[in-house]
């Protein structure tokens, strides 16, 4: 179970990483909202293919809904430290203002 979770938790982080690439992120709940969107969505396409396919054997687990959560937060939090790094370690700041990171907060 702890391989499992950790996972889950895996799985998830490149969409918390990337989401900021397709969506603006102007406040704390918008990525809380997709971190709970996403796992719904996730849990939902696996009991629909399990219903379609007879193969049942992966049931919906609230244990992978919470995992997954954590998962975009994290990379989500990776992101932003990310960003922070880049912010802090270029001497030269007019990059930032003119590109795609400006409205991180």
């Amino acid at each position: 179970a702890p391989m499992n979770a950790f996972l889950n938790v895996v799985l998830t982080m490149p969409f918390g990483f990337l989401l900021p690439f397709v969506k603006r992120i102007n406040s704390k709940k918008t990525i809380v909202i997709w971190a709970i969107v996403l796992p719904l969505l996730l849990e939902g396409l696996q009991l629909t293919v399990g219903m379609l396919t007879g193969y049942t054997e992966r049931i919906i687990d609230i244990n992978d809904v919470i995992f997954n959560f954590i998962g975009v937060i994290f990379g989500f939090s990776i992101f932003k430290g990310f960003v922070s790094f880049l912010n802090n370690f270029s001497s030269e700041k007019e990059w930032t203002k003119s590109s795609f990171f400006h409205f991180i907060k």
